[in-house]
């Protein structure tokens, strides 16, 4: 076995891994090197080079020794590679193969395993090899295949298998699995979280440890905890102070942090490359409170909350708005971009700060502007934040019963919801099991060729599996259904933190609101994740329980005054509705400059002031009639009434013209008008008198209803008026606007985005309430509110000629009164003449 024919080094190959430590010193650096050397000298090998690595694994190829001895035969400097067997050289069979039996076959290296009694200049004894190399990847295979079962069997006791430990925390030196609070570090993570909900990202979080000198996670640990800092050993720490948006991160995702021990969170999918991917969710083990938290649940969940918000900045190097994110788009279910003026643009009015739905900002067509100003959603929140907060801190105990009352009806309606679904995908299920049997057997049967069965079979194969994965999720919902109940504790200690409620600031926003729905143009807000405040079938309840408060409040201070929470259509009081101003008529009329709807609702309240006075005076005269006939007390004894209910009104009247006829008063003049008036009405009794009113009150309430019905065509034709004349005022704008190329329709908004609205609002409105037509008769609608206003003028008319007759009425009970009185001073003499 001489080598006087090689001229070249004789690379000797020694390598250990840490698995092999375990098996003794046969396998040692050093003996292994002995071996070599010796049996290269006895065989007359010489020019004798080491290449080695220690503690590295057999499975990978990256070796530092290994890829140096590489190196120098493909650069033809190696003649010959001894090793003390194959599993020293290599456990991957493919890898192994393609060195000895292609690389040094071509470059002529001979390569030889001592104690597998392999070389390769003898054919026979290197047939075997092959398989050698396959008994050795399969070595490796099952012992990495028999460590990670030893390792999950660990974790899933719920020891700790990593030697790494969480920022925050140290290992308990008399019980390595125990986690014990570092406080110095503790307060950092503290600070972190505290950052994130003040709306800061983790970009920003860095900058601001960076810049105040905190040291990083692996320098903190290498000062204090050195026996714990292994990748920092390795690597080296270049800036202590430095933070990076990726170690903010880690720290924002653990959930060691909530006293949780979380393991398994990576999984290896090559024993030979080392790769491995983050666990799925159901694939963790978690051992809840198992140490002290540093956080609190609540806090952690509105941190990862907030990190899944895309906070883009905006352009011209403006930051995002608070409220990114949080706006919702019911319609498409799109979040809202935040819009604020050019730079470059002279005047700007808060209008121009506003949210805008993301699909119709970058997708024309696909959904509606659903614009709304940030300082209209400001005030919103604000206004509702502060009811909730004020009615919970008046009246707790009705404030819980009612929270838990909402949240276990939206839970029952939830649990019906998903149970119905439920049932229509299992059943869909089960349908889709009698296709794919059904489909075999024709396949066997040869009634459907093997291309059609492949394709039918994934479409069916496809379906049943996402059926399967939602059946699974609504079968846990529904499980879990009676251990949900909402959390008013945490919410109550919220309302706490917050006592004066001025404005909304950044973590108050992110601890109160989960997300605000804009429908239609119009805000529809959810404050608490936890209670569906503002869904319009639980709008009665609050109503309610604020009237119940109020009147509360009045009784217990002795004001006789109380609360009524229903609309004056419930109440059963007619008046005509005014018409909505508007943001700029509001702002004029406040200034003491007079608009055209704000002189409608001038008229309209004035209007309305007369129908109440009217059913108030008619209201009065009814009660006056049912008095009359009934017996009246005196202070001595009882009498009957002076006026019997069938009396002749016309005689009463009579006689009170003939014993005034010389006096030429006042009251004779009211005598004869209200003779004149029965007379007129063939009015002669009490009876037919209180008819007469009843008849007032009944024309009234018709009259009042038609003028309502008249006011609000009125206020919808001149709305579709406004509408039309702006959007043709504006459709060239919003025309040259649709024709411009995307990256220049950005500029174009901005400087016309006032009119861009108003076309995008007029449009809506006449979709709605036109529908399908296109034609705009604006000359007809103004022809009709002319005829209509008309009509209003006449019915105002007869509201007048109302009044005018009950003042009538109100004269004839007047001389009615008077007679009465008369006869009582009579009858009273009369009386007092008997007594003497």
């Amino acid at each position: 076995m001489s080598n006087t024919k090689r001229t070249g080094q004789t690379a000797l190959y020694e390598r250990l891994s840490r698995d092999d430590e375990m098996q003794g010193e046969s396998n040692s650096i050093t003996n292994q090197k002995q071996l070599l050397e010796s049996y290269a000298k006895r065989n007359g090998f010489v020019n004798i080079y080491h290449y080695t690595d220690d503690g590295v694994s057999g499975t990978t190829f990256d070796r530092e020794g290994f890829q140096k001895m590489i190196k120098a035969v493909e650069e033809n400097k190696v003649s010959t590679v001894i090793v003390k067997d194959m599993s020293r050289f290599g456990r991957d069979y493919l890898k192994v193969g393609f060195y000895t039996e292609i690389l040094f076959k071509e470059k002529g290296v001979r390569f030889i395993a001592i104690n597998n009694g392999i070389d390769s200049e003898k054919q026979a004894e290197s047939d075997f090899t092959p398989f050698l190399n396959i008994m050795n990847e399969w070595y490796a295979r099952d012992t990495s295949r028999k460590i990670q079962s030893i390792f999950r069997a660990r974790m899933e006791e719920g020891k700790r298998v990593s030697p790494s430990v969480p920022y925050g925390y140290y290992r308990n030196p008399n019980n390595k699995q125990q986690l014990l609070v570092d406080k110095e570090s503790a307060k950092v993570v503290k600070r972190i979280y505290r950052l994130v909900i003040e709306g800061y990202g983790v970009t920003q979080i860095a900058d601001i440890l960076t810049k105040d000198k905190v040291l990083i996670p692996s320098a903190y640990a290498e000062i204090h905890y050195p026996e714990n800092n292994h990748s920092s050993k390795k690597r080296g720490i270049e800036d202590p102070y430095f933070w990076t948006p990726t170690t903010v991160g880690y720290i924002l995702e653990k959930r060691e942090y909530m006293g949780h021990t979380v393991l398994g969170k990576t999984i290896c999918l090559d024993y030979k490359t080392k790769k491995r991917r983050k666990a799925k969710e159901d694939e963790l083990i978690i051992f809840k409170n198992t140490h002290e938290a540093i956080i609190y649940e609540e806090t952690w969940n509105n941190a990862q909350r907030l990190r899944k918000t895309v906070r883009r900045s905006p352009k011209y190097g403006t930051t995002s708005h608070p409220f990114t994110g949080l706006l919702i788009c019911s319609d498409c279910g799109g979040k809202l971009s935040y819009r604020e003026p050019a730079e470059h643009k002279e005047k700007k009015y808060d209008c121009d700060y506003c949210f805008v739905c993301q699909h119709y900002r970058h997708r024309k067509g696909t959904c509606s502007m659903h614009y709304i100003k940030v300082k209209t959603v400001n005030e919103i929140l604000l206004k509702s934040i502060k009811e909730i907060t004020d009615f919970a801190k008046e009246d707790k105990q009705e404030f819980l019963k009612l929270m838990n009352k909402l949240s276990d009806e939206k839970r029952e309606e939830k649990y019906q919801r998903d149970k119905e679904k439920l049932e229509k995908l299992s059943s869909r299920n089960e349908e889709l099991t009698t296709l794919i049997t059904k489909l075999y057997e024709d396949y066997a049967l040869g009634k459907i060729p093997a291309k059609h069965f492949d394709r039918l079979f994934n479409i069916y194969d496809t379906e049943q599996q996402e059926l399967e994965k939602q059946i699974q999720y609504f079968e846990q919902e529904i499980e879990s259904y009676h251990q949900r109940k909402v959390d008013t504790d945490k919410f109550l200690k919220m309302i706490e933190k917050y006592t004066d409620i001025d404005e909304l600031t950044v973590p108050m926003i992110n601890e109160y609101i989960e997300k605000v729905k804009l429908k239609n143009g119009n805000y529809k807000t959810r404050k608490i994740n936890t209670v569906d405040w503002n869904e319009q079938d639980k709008a009665e309840h609050w109503r309610k329980a604020w009237g119940d408060i109020t009147n509360k409040y009045l009784e217990e201070n002795s004001i006789q005054k109380k609360v009524d929470h229903r609309s004056y259509q419930r109440q059963g009081i007619e008046q005509i509705p005014t018409i909505h101003l508007g943001v700029s008529a509001t702002q004029m009329e406040k200034k003491g400059m007079a608009t055209d709807r704000g002189n409608i609702n001038r008229e309209i309240k004035h209007q309305n002031m007369i129908l109440r006075e009217i059913s108030r005076r008619i209201k009065a005269l009814l009660n006056w009639i049912r008095g009359i006939g009934k017996e009246e007390k005196t202070e001595n004894e009882n009498t009957k009434s002076t006026l019997p209910p069938k009396e002749n009104l016309l005689s009463v009247l009579e006689n009170l013209i003939r014993k005034n006829a010389d006096n030429h008063n006042t009251d004779l003049e009211k005598y004869i008008e209200s003779y004149q008036l029965l007379k007129e009405k063939n009015i002669t009794s009490l009876s037919e008198l209180k008819g007469n009113i009843l008849a007032l009150r009944d024309k009234n309430y018709k009259t009042t209803r038609a003028l309502k019905d008249v006011e609000k065509k009125v206020d919808d034709n001149t709305k579709l008026i406004e509408q039309a004349e702006k959007y043709l005022k504006h459709k060239d704008t919003y025309k040259a606007y649709t024709k411009l190329k995307k990256n220049k329709q950005y500029t174009f908004y901005n400087e016309h985005t006032t009119e861009l609205i108003l076309f995008e609002s007029a449009k809506k409105y006449l979709k709605e309430h036109l529908g399908e037509s296109k034609t705009l008769n604006i000359s007809k609608w103004k022809s009709e509110v002319a005829n209509m206003k008309k009509e209003k003028n006449s019915l105002y008319n007869q509201i007048l000629e109302i009044r005018e007759e009950v003042e009538q009425a109100e004269k004839v009970k007047t001389c009615i009164e008077q007679f009465q009185e008369h006869s009582k001073q009579l009858t009273q003499v009369k009386w007092n003449e008997l007594d003497l």
